[in-house]
């Protein structure tokens, strides 16, 4: 199959501690772009699954994954208690900051993780609470990032041409 698409002149990738790299993809061959394309869209995926208790359950949510970025959607996920775009990062650092503190195999995180979604954003809303301005650097690089990628797609959206 052959795809031609248009995209960003380049791609600045960054971190949570700072560190960032631009990539020209103009400078890539044909090859690795295309590996690059099938491994994004397998990652994607397969991050869409995370949270699956089964295989059932991977399978359906790698399905609605596929179908969700048919409709030209990249996630579907929302916050089911309303939580703001700042709350739901500010939420994934503070879960991997306790995941990496306790450790992946400790009793205390496994307790952590067998609560209710809303026990656990409670617990996690206050280590936010009580460690705002720690976090608060971390949080605007992760929105940064996010407001950059949303940009990368912006350039492209609608410039598809594809052939198959």
């Amino acid at each position: 199959m052959k795809v031609t698409i248009e995209i960003a002149d380049e791609f600045t990738v960054g971190t949570r501690d700072g560190a960032s790299v631009t990539v020209d993809p103009s400078k890539l061959s044909s090859d690795i772009l295309a590996s690059l394309l099938g491994y994004g869209i397998g990652q994607k995926i397969r991050d869409a699954r995370s949270a699956a208790k089964s295989q059932g359950e991977s399978q359906g949510m790698m399905e609605k994954a596929v179908d969700t970025l048919y409709a030209g959607e990249w996630s579907s996920r929302k916050a089911s208690d309303g939580a703001s775009e700042e709350t739901i990062i500010a939420r994934q650092i503070v879960r991997a900051a306790i995941k990496a503190s306790l450790g992946s195999k400790s009793k205390e995180w496994e307790a952590f993780t067998k609560l209710e979604a809303s026990e656990q954003n409670a617990k996690l809303d206050a280590n936010i609470e009580a460690n705002a301005e720690a976090l608060a650097p971390a949080i605007a690089a992760k929105l940064a990032e996010r407001e950059a990628a949303k940009k990368n797609a912006k350039a492209v959206r609608g410039k598809l041409a594809i052939a198959i």
